[in-house]
């Protein structure tokens, strides 16, 4: 039968916390950057300070955006992959672009301007390349 003083020796304890301290760093290591949700943070292009009012997706790759650059030129922007990357898809000379709506990835609507002047209200049918007013 063992004592108890043979069982806990020295050796054995640091032997036990050595291996310990392996398995605990292994372990640790090996989980990756997984954040909740998958959730993570995305960029616009430079904008140069200017405000984005609106951005829509059709789709969790393909997306538009309204930008207003200055009192009234604006910028609809498109992504085709998930806001990784935007261009821009057609320069609005007018009344400030407020709101950006899809019903597909063909059919989208935008308005903006005040309703006093008559506003904006721009349609698309072939997926942001051409608008009409």
């Amino acid at each position: 039968m063992k004592t108890f003083k043979t069982f806990f020796s020295p050796d054995k304890v640091i032997s036990f916390i050595l291996y310990f301290s392996i398995l605990a760093f292994t372990v640790a290591f090996n989980f990756t950057d997984n954040r909740s949700g998958g959730w993570y943070q995305q960029f616009l292009p430079d904008l140069n300070g200017r405000i984005v009012s609106d951005i829509a997706f059709t789709d969790s790759l393909n997306g538009f955006a309204t930008c207003q650059i200055s009192f009234n030129y604006n910028y609809i922007l498109k992504t085709t992959n998930g806001g990784t990357t935007w261009i821009s898809q057609v320069s609005w000379v007018g009344f400030s672009l407020s709101a950006i709506h899809f019903t597909d990835n063909d059919v989208g609507f935008v308005v903006g301007g005040a309703r006093q002047y008559g506003g904006t209200f721009l349609k698309t049918t072939n997926g942001g390349t051409n608008w009409i007013n």
